[in-house]
């Protein structure tokens, strides 16, 4: 993540937790920046103290709340609107229904 970016988007960000990463995916791409998906090699720590029941539970009420925020209008869309320059998707495109593009 760009600083430019980061300093735009965390302030709205309101997860504080292991969902946070995925509620600023949720706000990037909806500001219209592009998302890279980027591989990294996993090792798995047979020490971990993460809770597993306890962190997919509160995965679970994240995707539920960014859900539920983005049907209501609860997140702060309208301070998203574009603050990046344009969203490529939103050209015209030959052959192409309108609304289409963004799909």
């Amino acid at each position: 993540i760009r600083k430019a970016v980061a300093d735009r988007l965390l302030p709205m960000v309101e997860d504080s937790g292991w969902f946070f990463d995925t509620e600023l995916l949720v706000l990037a791409e909806r500001a219209g920046l592009r998302i890279h998906e980027v591989p990294v090699d996993w090792v798995d720590d047979p020490n971990s103290t993460v809770r597993i029941v306890r962190t997919a539970a509160e995965d679970l009420k994240g995707v539920w709340w960014v859900g539920r925020a983005l049907a209501t209008g609860a997140l702060p869309l309208d301070r998203l609107s574009r603050p990046f320059g344009t969203d490529p998707r939103d050209r015209e495109l030959s052959g192409v229904p309108g609304g289409l593009a963004r799909q």
